[in-house]
């Protein structure tokens, strides 16, 4: 039943795939199309892999990412119900695998190009062989051979292979062979990459640090955002809930339905005593695993696709209390979480564009627009290096970061056109965590895109 229900759910989310790309999602495809920028020190593998694909199988590398992720996902659903069978029954094991698998963000990384569901699911088969044969030679070497190549596609899993590798030296003499071989794996990777690009490899492993891409300063935002987001990784919480629900009011029944699922799940008497048996080794390293990756997502002003795994550990970390009542429970707490996830997430970025990217750069083309200050640069770049990859024309700019080389254009006559002004917002962790700068420029519109959220329009910049 596992099986089927976790292809079942795959084939639900290719039929409603998404229609709104992340810009990572656009950018990692045109650099798989185009075999440039192949061994990113962020995720080293993930890219030559859709390279590859791409060039095996002649198909368009986001398409062939979008399959694998989706394998993955499957994946990810069977290793976890047969670590979960280690240490409860068959129906207890569905119950809690479809709790983590129906998490929104499962769901929302199953459908994009993005780096998160691969390492998951090879984590999660690494920690497998550990659990189930941690006396054995063989499981240890296989199991950290995992948990290494985890890291090799996303490095965040560094903290995972940390823990297990820490508690194995500790507690299980024989397998500290299998940790130092795995960690020896990883550094001559990240040794000969680094060579290559000519870094040393501290600068090479921390190169997003390096830089500016992540904030390494703690504020408030952490503390506030960490507490959304470990919410957002069960269930989707977005600005785009509330437009949703006034849009379509029937909407509205399913947070009600999660709502009474809940509470049903918590005030349900307790009615099933089935102590967890899981071996104390594995309880420690899990324990470890799930502090290390929360701290890090906290340091990362709560981003949550650094909270991707935490469901997974969760639930086993918890499995003593979880197990004192019935699978039902779960089982109708999981789907209420599924539908929920179904109704205000995967089919609104299915039938929704939130971002009008193509018809934006069509306007430009067509009016041979070469400097456009963009509401979200990341985006509409990596989108055009993605779709029309020959157009080495068009340049997008941040208003903030970009201002002097735009009073320069304008100052010399070069009309520049954006779609700052008036742009319906919506209130995300972007938003909320960028600083929004009032612009000291006079707009004259040119031409408006209608969208859901309501209409984008482009105007030319004029100087005040």
């Amino acid at each position: 039943m596992a099986w089927g229900i976790s292809i079942l759910l795959a084939m639900l989310l290719a039929i409603a795939y998404n229609c709104n790309p992340s810009s990572d999602s656009y950018g990692y495809a045109a650099s798989m199309n185009a075999g440039t920028q192949l061994f990113n020190p962020h995720h080293l593998f993930y890219n030559a892999l859709g390279y590859t694909l791409h060039s095996v199988t002649g198909l368009d590398s986001m398409v062939c990412m979008l399959a694998v992720n989706l394998l993955a996902f499957v994946g990810v659903a069977m290793v976890y119900y047969k670590l979960l069978r280690l240490w409860v029954i068959a129906p207890q094991a569905l119950a809690f695998m479809l709790l983590a698998i129906l998490s929104f963000g499962t769901l929302r990384f199953a459908q994009q190009n993005e780096t998160y569901i691969i390492p998951l699911f090879l984590s999660l088969l690494g920690t497998y062989f550990l659990a189930k044969s941690p006396q054995t030679r063989s499981s240890n070497l296989l199991g950290f051979a995992f948990l290494a190549l985890a890291i090799l596609f996303h490095q965040m899993h560094v903290f995972w292979y940390a823990a297990f590798g820490l508690v194995w030296l500790v507690y299980v003499p024989h397998g500290r062979l299998a940790v130092v071989g795995g960690a020896a794996i990883v550094v001559i990777f990240y040794l000969f990459f680094a060579g290559l690009q000519h870094n040393s490899l501290w600068h090479f492993i921390t190169h997003d640090a390096q830089a500016g891409l992540v904030q390494t300063q703690i504020s408030k935002q952490n503390f506030i955002l960490t507490a959304i987001n470990s919410v957002r990784t069960w269930v989707q919480v977005h600005g785009d809930l509330l437009v949703l629900a006034k849009k379509y009011p029937v909407l509205m029944a399913f947070p009600i339905l999660l709502a009474l699922a809940f509470i049903y799940t918590v005030k349900k008497p307790i009615v099933v005593l089935l102590p967890s048996t899981v071996q104390t080794p594995i309880k420690y390293a899990l324990i470890l695993a799930f502090v290390l990756h929360f701290c890090f997502a906290f340091y990362s002003v709560g981003n949550a696709e650094f909270m991707l795994m935490l469901p997974y550990l969760g639930i086993l970390i918890c499995l003593p209390i979880l197990t004192l009542r019935s699978y039902k429970q779960y089982i109708l707490l999981a789907f209420s979480i599924g539908i929920y996830n179904f109704s205000f997430n995967i089919l609104p970025q299915h039938y929704l564009l939130n971002y009008p990217a193509k018809a934006i750069v069509g306007y430009l083309q067509q009016h041979d627009i070469k400097y456009f200050v963009a509401h979200d640069r990341t985006l509409l770049r990596n989108f055009t290096e993605y779709s029309y990859p020959q157009n080495r024309s068009l340049h997008f700019f941040d208003l903030q970061r970009d201002s002097t080389q735009i009073d320069s254009l304008l100052q010399g006559n070069i009309p520049v056109y954006t779609n700052i002004k008036n742009f319906p917002e919506s209130t995300n962790r972007a938003a909320f965590t960028q600083t929004k700068q009032i612009p000291k420029y006079r707009f004259a519109l040119q031409y408006q895109i209608a969208t859901w959220r309501g209409p984008v329009y482009i105007h030319k910049l004029l100087l005040p």
